[in-house]
């Protein structure tokens, strides 16, 4: 269903900025060491209409910030 969201003409905005970076997860599971491991999924997103292309300066994915099995992510605009 995803895939028809983003041929619906939304944009993922952190795979605006970033198509072939592998391993950014926002996820982890609490077993297995998974966040020690890098072991995750990414499912925590900002996903924006194509009107707002030319407003987006920034996406990222702060896995440095602890506290759950989900790190925050973040949208700038101007």
């Amino acid at each position: 269903k995803f895939s028809e969201l983003l041929a619906s003409g939304f944009l993922d905005s952190y795979r605006f900025f970033y198509p072939d970076r592998e391993g950014a997860y926002s996820w982890w599971s609490y077993m297995n060491n998974s966040r020690a491991n890098n072991t995750g999924w990414r499912i925590d997103y900002f996903c924006v209409s194509e009107g707002l292309r030319d407003r987006l300066s920034d996406a990222q994915i702060m896995t440095e910030v602890m506290g759950s099995d989900h790190c925050p992510v973040v949208l700038k605009m101007d």
